[in-house]
């Protein structure tokens, strides 16, 4: 680990210990001024490699790197388009899995910064529309699509798993924050006197909502809950947010949908 990336390590730690208003605070203060920041509209995270991610260990970081790594094993010779891509590093950590992958955003800055910072030979990123793709019927074995559905409206919803239905051949991993009352995450936002949403999500869904929507255009999904291990309890998973996290501490499960973070479904495409 580098000096930069222990640095931001403890300052992270350090915040983690605060309560969740002045934490979401300082994370915005340092990650607009101190750091690469998050470019465009948005809750994009955006640093200069997926190393630098995990160093860091703070909650969120990790959240989001473990859905590509716990993806990544299962796209060993697989095309992949991964929509929404952000600032690349998600592609960039399955592009050492797969055969080829492609990530869109619709995002000018943001795709700059993918092709500056992640450069691999099977891997290609590109300004694109989740809702008008272009590429043709069955262009990709799979289709990555971590945390964008929430940022649309209904009608841009049903759209957007249109369009997945029409590129993908053999599978879909989809991804969404947990908008159950129930889940420790929106429970912390309660206690704290937060909005249920950020001003970026036009919905966030119940686990069962999202199981009637997605069950509507795929004949076969399996869902799962993203949740860190050994927590049980709410208190149990307001302390853990505190320690200095690694990948080995989230897990997917189909154990009580309800209280995971997010939601994560594996749906078979070609078949519907």
């Amino acid at each position: 680990m580098n000096l930069l990336s222990a640095s931001k390590r403890v300052i992270s730690h350090i915040i983690a210990q605060l309560p969740y208003r002045i934490q979401r605070s300082l994370y915005s203060i340092l990650y607009l001024n101190l750091y690469e920041g998050r470019i465009g509209r948005g809750e994009r995270w955006v640093g200069k490699s997926w190393v630098e991610l995990i160093d860091i260990g703070e909650y969120t970081h990790v959240l989001r790197a473990y859905r590509y790594h716990w993806i990544a094993p299962t796209l060993k010779n697989k095309s992949v388009l991964d929509l929404g891509c952000g600032s690349g590093y998600g592609s960039y950590y399955l592009s050492h899995f797969a055969d080829s992958v492609v990530g869109i955003d619709r995002s000018t800055e943001v795709i700059e910064w993918a092709n500056h910072h992640f450069k691999r030979p099977n891997l290609k990123f590109g300004v694109g529309d989740a809702l008008e793709m272009p590429f043709s019927h069955g262009s990709f074995d799979v289709v990555v699509c971590i945390e964008l559905i929430e940022h649309l409206p209904s009608h841009d919803q049903e759209t957007l798993l249109k369009q997945i239905a029409s590129v993908g051949e053999e599978k879909l991993y989809m991804t969404t924050p947990n908008g159950d009352p129930s889940c420790f995450r929106m429970i912390e936002r309660e206690l704290a006197g937060c909005p249920e949403m950020t001003e970026f999500h036009e919905l966030e869904f119940y686990p069962r909502e999202y199981q009637v929507l997605l069950q509507k255009y795929f004949s076969h999904c399996t869902f799962f809950g993203q949740r860190l291990k050994n927590v049980e309890t709410f208190g149990d998973w307001v302390r853990a947010k505190k320690r200095v996290l690694t990948l080995n501490d989230f897990e997917m499960t189909q154990r009580d949908l309800r209280t995971c973070s997010n939601i994560v479904v594996v749906c078979s495409l070609g078949d519907n």
